[in-house]
């Protein structure tokens, strides 16, 4: 039994579109924060942002077609953005290296 899934409105496109651009702002702050001072959790940061806002088109992309493959991508990445969150904590915490 599949149910349907109801077109979203207005509303709640332009309030991801929002959320989006804000996160484009972040990730794009932290970016510019790394090349400026070459902090290693600066860079972290601004790649989780971007990750979210990867995380964020993919959701907008669900909403926008009603493809469920979207549904499946946003939490690839949804897993993606905590492992990067994790690490940008860590790295701002302790000081932890890359090692490969």
């Amino acid at each position: 039994m599949t149910a349907a899934i109801p077109l979203a409105d207005n509303s709640e496109l332009a309030a991801a579109l929002l959320q989006a651009a804000i996160t484009a702002a972040l990730a794009g702050l932290c970016g510019f924060l790394y090349q400026r001072y070459r902090k290693p959790y600066l860079g972290w940061w601004s790649a989780a942002w971007a990750l979210y806002l990867l995380r964020l088109a993919a959701i907008i992309s669900f909403v926008l077609t009603q493809q469920r493959a979207w549904l499946y991508w946003h939490q690839v990445v949804t897993g993606w953005t905590a492992l990067a969150v994790l690490a940008a904590a860590l790295v701002f915490s302790r000081g932890l290296r890359w090692r490969w």
